[in-house]
């Protein structure tokens, strides 16, 4: 990353942290050279942020995007807050947990206007038991966050993302499921739900096929109990995950850029 894209990615993603709307709103009208570029927001979790990295900033999915597409024509910044989940938090979720929609990343998002929006959620809202409730309330409220990108003046290229699987190293291990936390991530929900479910909220929103990252991940590593495209603890890529991620969004971007060009 030039130095040039690093300062504007990091003071816009600094002012997100802060949540100071009205400044962002100046820097962006100061910097109308970069603004002028394919701006790519990456909306997500804890691994669009790059947690578990030794150096996120470089090693993140967004950041490696950032050197897969052409730099003069793309502007990529990293919105991702650690513990967003799309539904507001059960009582049981961690203390930390928080709607992605409620936070000053997605109000910056929303006023830096992108051209392209990449969502990667879900993992969080992952835990604990789901019926039809929990099932309609991550649905409404998928839909509910893509609106809002979609009611801007000028609405991005939406292209949302299928999460990464649940590699849970205690798998094989033989434990009784009523000892399990509140609070737990549930890897029946995130390995046979919430891909399903995310096809849906594509189809029903009226946006390209979903970046399929569960399959290619699970097509890596079959057995859910270890990656080597993932950290110790199963939910976070490692380097070569966030590389793999990064491959597949530009993959995914070029192909919907073809599919726009051929549709007007």
């Amino acid at each position: 990353m030039t130095n040039v894209a690093f300062s504007f990615a990091t003071a816009l993603v600094f002012l997100a942290n802060i949540g100071n709307v009205g400044a962002v709103a100046t820097f962006l009208q100061s910097h109308s050279d970069v603004v002028h570029k394919v701006r790519v927001a990456c909306i997500g979790d804890s691994i669009t942020e790059g947690l578990g990295l030794a150096n996120p900033i470089v090693q993140s999915y967004p950041a490696q995007l950032v050197e897969a597409l052409p730099l003069h024509s793309y502007e990529v910044v990293n919105f991702g807050r650690g513990w967003s989940t799309v539904m507001p938090p059960l009582p049981s979720y961690p203390k930390e947990s928080i709607a992605y929609a409620t936070t000053p990343q997605f109000s910056t998002v929303l006023a830096w206007r992108p051209n392209i929006a990449i969502i990667i959620l879900g993992t969080n809202d992952a835990r604990d038991s789901w019926d039809g409730t929990r099932l309609y309330q991550f649905e409404s409220h998928y839909i509910a966050l893509i609106k809002s990108l979609q009611s801007l003046p000028q609405p991005p290229r939406i292209l949302i993302g299928k999460p990464p699987p649940f590699y849970n190293p205690w798998g094989a291990m033989r434990i009784n499921a009523s000892s399990i936390p509140a609070g737990t991530i549930n890897g029946t929900v995130l390995n046979t739900i919430l891909p399903r479910l995310i096809d849906k909220i594509a189809t029903d929103s009226h946006l390209p096929p979903p970046i399929d990252l569960f399959t290619l991940f699970a097509s890596h590593c079959p057995n859910f109990n270890h990656c080597d495209w993932m950290d110790y603890g199963g939910l976070h890529p490692n380097a070569q995950g966030h590389l793999e991620i990064a491959r597949a969004v530009e993959a995914a971007i070029k192909i919907d850029a073809k599919l726009a060009k051929n549709a007007r």
